[in-house]
């Protein structure tokens, strides 16, 4: 176990984990073939989602479990703890809302975006079963049908439409035939 109060070390994890960055890193814990990492967001001015007013005033605290991208073979979890803060502007709708950490994750995500575009980019090239794998050989764990829906949610990308299309040289009927014979 190792707790953040040597600066040496701290940069060492900063180093290792670099998505990390902007946390502040209390804890990590090796917990077998995991390495679980404790971070919190730092306690600094946030704006409002609804209105923009920037607020620090905590209304409560929440805990955010998320899978990252595993380290020497073992899969790491980030337990988040971020703030629900107030919104100052009484005339605002929004009475309190959840920070959020877009370097790290999306808003309802179970795991970072770095986790989730290697997911989708082998998910690209070997998807199912065979995907699943090779990310369980990489240390993550996840189903064969969680890497389909990976791929599924990914957008087209955007490319030339096609000028022409053309129309097929032979059909079948049932007892007649069409096309060169």
């Amino acid at each position: 176990m190792w707790k953040a109060d040597a600066g040496v070390t701290c940069n060492l994890i900063k180093a290792l984990f670099p998505q990390l960055s902007s946390l502040v890193i209390d804890e990590v814990v090796e917990q077998g073939l995991v390495l679980r990492v404790r971070a919190r967001t730092p306690g600094t001015v946030v704006a409002c989602p609804q209105c923009g007013q920037p607020t620090e005033r905590v209304h409560a605290y929440h805990q955010r479990r998320l899978a990252d991208l595993p380290v020497g073979g073992r899969a790491v979890i980030i337990d988040l703890q971020v703030r629900r803060l107030r919104c100052p502007n009484t005339s605002c709708p929004r009475r309190t809302f959840r920070e959020q950490v877009p370097a790290l994750t999306c808003r309802w995500a179970r795991r970072t975006c770095q986790l989730g575009g290697l997911i989708g980019d082998l998910a690209v090239v070997v998807a199912g079963r065979a995907g699943a794998a090779v990310l369980a050989r990489l240390g993550i764990r996840i189903s064969r049908s969680t890497v389909l829906r990976v791929l599924m949610a990914m957008p087209t990308p955007a490319g030339p439409a096609p000028a022409v299309l053309s129309v097929d040289d032979f059909a079948l009927r049932r007892g007649r035939r069409y096309g060169p014979c």
